[in-house]
């Protein structure tokens, strides 16, 4: 429960644009809690980081966690990652987080847009 609303803080707080106070911004890299955050590689691992780490590094300078990115070549590996700890934040398909959810729980804390 607390690795949940951990998570759901540290989006809070990226939502609250740049509400984050100074102390935040100015808490050394080192003393962070890194937060790991999955994705599935669906294009080269060159290209998913292109497209991932800014977002990586904007919530590292705006949250007081560190994130990093851990690709995985398929779902499957998300799934054990977010059971295991070894990453605390995913990104998932629906059909992907159904069988995360039966088997573990998880919690949405982002959905898109779109229909």
């Amino acid at each position: 429960m607390n690795r949940v609303i951990t998570i759901v803080l540290t989006f809070l707080v990226l939502l609250s644009g740049n509400a984050v106070p100074q102390e935040v911004r100015d808490i050394p890299e080192q003393k962070k809690t890194t937060i790991y955050f999955s994705a599935i590689t669906l294009y080269h691992p060159i290209v998913m980081y292109q497209k991932y780490q800014p977002l990586m590094n904007y919530l590292t300078e705006n949250t007081p966690y560190t994130f990093e990115l851990k690709l995985s070549q398929d779902y499957r590996d998300i799934i054990d990652f977010l059971k295991s700890n070894k990453v605390q934040v995913a990104l998932l398909g629906g059909v992907t987080y159904l069988e995360a959810k039966k088997e573990f729980d998880v919690t949405p804390i982002l959905k898109p847009l779109g229909p």
